[in-house]
């Protein structure tokens, strides 16, 4: 029970941020408020680019409390593959050793590169800058083609009330890296879960090493684990070790 309403909570604050930000990004007619964009604020990425210590402050101390909240509640590129595993039906995993060396080689180089002002590579690898991407890119055309369509729809019976835009992209290039971070993304999440959250995401990797120390985390009870393994085949972020009966908490979401 206890789980079940953990899950549940988690899975509405998880929409309550992705889809205000999805709407946010396909919203071609600017109707809606601005302030949506507010949620940006209290992405990892963003802040550390604005500078702003609070946000920062606020997010470390939140994962040294709860583990790696913001990958599965904040981060709509987290919470996009979340989608994906759960619309293509997957729900079986399996151990998988972290891959170390390339998770922090990585991130040491997003950290060289921002403390040298450099900020293009990072922006390619940032959850956040990717969602935008793909969502500007590739769901915004598919909600303008929906409006054309129901513009067509409602000349039929004289009403005007709709209107006909145009369907662009900004360029050939973006729309391009669009796909390919779409494609990597669900592609990962879709055979290796969280693989992208959990080896390329600069931002994972620098929450995952203060999760390691994290107050409130996943644990196996020893005493009651029968080694069935159910755990570790619904782990999305590959981290449960059945047969040691460990959890890598600088993996887990």
């Amino acid at each position: 029970m206890k789980f079940n309403i953990l899950k549940t909570v988690r899975l509405v604050l998880a929409l309550l941020i992705f889809i205000p930000l999805l709407l946010y990004f396909c919203d071609f007619a600017n109707i809606l408020p601005h302030s949506l964009h507010g949620l940006a604020h209290i992405q990892v990425v963003p802040a550390i680019l604005a500078g702003s210590a609070v946000i920062l402050t606020g997010l470390f101390l939140l994962t040294f409390l709860f583990g790696r909240v913001y990958c599965s509640v904040i981060c709509p590129l987290g919470i996009l593959q979340d989608i994906i595993t759960w619309f293509t039906g997957r729900r079986r995993f399996s151990y998988a050793k972290p891959q170390t060396v390339v998770r922090y080689s990585l991130l040491t180089v997003c950290i060289l590169f921002l403390i040298f002002g450099i900020t293009v590579p990072v922006l390619y690898l940032d959850p956040y800058s990717n969602f935008g991407r793909i969502a500007v890119n590739l769901f915004r055309p598919i909600v303008m083609e929906g409006n054309n369509l129901i513009n067509w729809i409602a000349l039929q019976f004289n009403n005007y009330d709709f209107y006909h835009v145009t369907v662009y992209t900004v360029t050939g290039l973006s729309l391009a890296i669009a796909v390919t971070a779409l494609l990597v993304t669900g592609i990962t999440a879709l055979f290796r879960g969280r693989l992208f959250c959990n080896t390329i995401c600069p931002v994972g990797s620098l929450l995952g090493i203060i999760s390691r120390f994290s107050v409130f985390r996943v644990v196996l009870d020893q005493s009651k684990c029968t080694g069935c393994g159910l755990c570790e085949k619904s782990c999305k972020s590959q981290c449960i070790n059945s047969k040691e009966k460990t959890a890598d908490h600088s993996r887990c979401v």
